[in-house]
């Protein structure tokens, strides 16, 4: 299970391939960073792990069934809340058995090439994660 920490809010994050390219989806106008792109995921909820918290996210986010596969980064953000807390990312490498995404809070998706990241406008924080995938 996912340890609690105070001072932080943690957030997982799946880079779900499929063949050569991975799937990217950009926010929704009711989002905070509308317009932004970013690799798919959320917080975590307390008592849950990371993979249970990714497979539940990819469901409720794109109406899909992911198998999480290996962690392959984390990182922290700090987007100045007021309550002073972190963002702390744990990214995983996610494949897809089958399907394409349900949009349910973002408003577009694509399947890109991972040296094509750099072209999309992402949240900040996912800046991060491209510059460990390039």
């Amino acid at each position: 299970m996912c340890r609690s920490d105070e001072n932080y809010i943690d957030v997982v994050v799946a880079v779900i391939r499929k063949e050569n390219v991975v799937l990217i989806a950009r926010r929704g106008p009711n989002q905070s960073f509308p317009g932004k792109w970013e690799f798919p995921g959320g917080h975590v909820d307390e008592g849950e792990t990371h993979q249970e918290s990714l497979t539940r996210e990819i469901t409720e986010e794109l109406g899909m069934r992911v198998l999480v596969g290996e962690s392959i980064l984390k990182f922290e953000y700090d987007y100045q809340r007021s309550d002073g807390k972190k963002h702390r990312f744990f990214a995983f490498w996610c494949q897809v058995p089958e399907g394409e995404p349900s949009l349910t809070v973002h408003d577009e998706y694509a399947w890109v090439k991972i040296e094509e990241l750099p072209s999309y406008d992402f949240i900040e924080a996912d800046r991060q994660l491209i510059k460990f995938l390039m």
